[in-house]
This record gives C-alpha cells, sequence and structure tokens, in this order.
C-alpha cells in the first residue's frame, strides 16, 4: 500500500490523482437491458485527462468546496459521499 499524504485540517488521506472519483460495489439482483443491435462496437484508444485537466486548475480550497455545492446529492437526489472520510481499503 502506497502512502497518500493528509491534507492540512486532517480531513482524510488526499487521493493521489486530485480529480479520483469513488467506486461504490453494489450487489445486484437484475439488470434489464436493449437487445444492442444498434450500439456501435467500441474499441479503447487511451483515458481522456480532461477531468485531470479540470481539477489540476483548482486549488487545495476549490475542490472541496466545489465538491460541497456540486456533489452533494446524486442527480436522483441521494446523498453523496462524506468528502471527510478518506478511501477504504477493499474487504474480500
Amino acid at each position: 500500500m502506497c502512502e497518500v499524504p493528509v491534507p492540512a485540517g486532517g480531513a482524510g488521506p488526499a487521493p493521489a490523482d486530485r480529480s479520483a472519483r469513488a467506486v461504490i460495489v453494489v450487489d445486484v439482483g437484475q439488470v434489464c437491458d436493449s437487445c444492442g443491435f444498434r450500439v456501435p462496437l467500441l474499441e479503447h484508444v487511451d483515458d481522456r485527462d480532461l477531468r485531470t485537466q479540470w481539477s489540476g486548475r483548482k486549488t487545495h480550497e476549490e475542490l472541496p468546496a466545489y465538491r460541497a455545492t456540486r456533489n452533494a446529492a446524486s442527480i436522483d437526489g441521494l446523498p453523496a459521499l462524506d468528502q471527510r472520510v478518506g478511501p477504504r481499503e477493499e474487504t474480500a
């Protein structure tokens, strides 16, 4: 496991990539989708760096403020992850 610096204020470990996203693990009972006949074939060429560029233009104070005002709830109104909590280790 790598060591991650703790930001001023002790808000928990800062992610190595300041624009890192959360991963939420769920148990899924059923999935429904369409047949996919009109879905084009896609090939992964490379990862986009727009999120990293965007977060690089923000200060350490601006990122938490943005998340608190813009990411407090999901698009369907569910509460977001608590930004003060650091990453958890995966359990088997």
